[in-house]
């Protein structure tokens, strides 16, 4: 899956571990940042934060300043309590260009998607 921020500046990729989401059991969602322009991985490391709301808008995960390193994944490791239709929330906090020591807040943004639990 692929979600965009709301200002349209970084593309995030979801893959799951397992692909098909199953209720009470582990689960590994890997999280990647793109150049919308260019569709490459973002040339800085990228803090952000992540929420996962269940089917009733309640939070089963939120943690802010997670930080992935430059042209890697990021994993989040989830139990979905129950079948449904999950909300996933990734703001991005800031990006520190590996060419610059001034920390990027202009790209910041909230992507929002959904992810179905059987």
């Amino acid at each position: 899956s692929e979600l965009e921020t709301d200002n349209g500046e970084v593309f995030i990729s979801i893959s799951r571990i397992p692909e098909q989401l199953v209720a009470n059991s582990n689960t590994t969602l890997l999280i990647g940042f793109k150049d919308p322009a260019t569709g490459v991985p973002i040339n800085a490391d990228v803090t952000y934060g992540a929420k996962i709301l269940d089917p009733n808008g309640n939070s089963i995960y939120d943690e802010d300043s997670k930080t992935t390193i430059y042209n890697t994944t990021s994993k989040i490791n989830v139990i979905f309590p129950k079948k449904g239709i999950y909300q996933i929330w990734v703001h991005i906090e800031g990006l520190a260009p590996l060419d610059s020591d001034v920390f990027d807040i202009s790209r910041n943004g909230v992507a929002r998607g959904y992810l179905l639990v059987e």
